[in-house]
């Protein structure tokens, strides 16, 4: 993994690397695959069957329902987002 991102980073090591590459002009190419993925709803799972049916065989897997009833949705809005940015970049720049 390491060294993909290594290699990736330095693909795009410059903030124009985007643009001259057009990236931004290509995402139908990768659009284009057959999802193949299983699927599972996480409160339907016990950690024993995902462990023996996926972890320990390496079997990749997208787990759905995990964050139901999570604080976070309600409180980590766009919105809010945005000020916590804003606030964390005063803070940086001034001190």
């Amino acid at each position: 993994m390491k060294k993909v991102t290594k290699f990736s980073l330095a693909e795009l090591a410059s903030t124009y690397m985007w643009t001259e590459l057009e990236y931004g002009k290509n995402f139908d190419h990768f659009l284009k695959f057959e999802d193949n993925c299983e699927r599972i709803h996480a409160p339907d799972v016990d950690c024993d069957e995902f462990i023996e049916k996926y972890e320990k065989i390496y079997k990749p897997v997208v787990i759905t329902g995990i964050q139901e009833g999570w604080k976070a949705q309600s409180k980590w809005t766009l919105d809010r987002l945005a000020k916590v940015k804003l606030l964390l970049t005063f803070h940086r720049l001034h001190n």
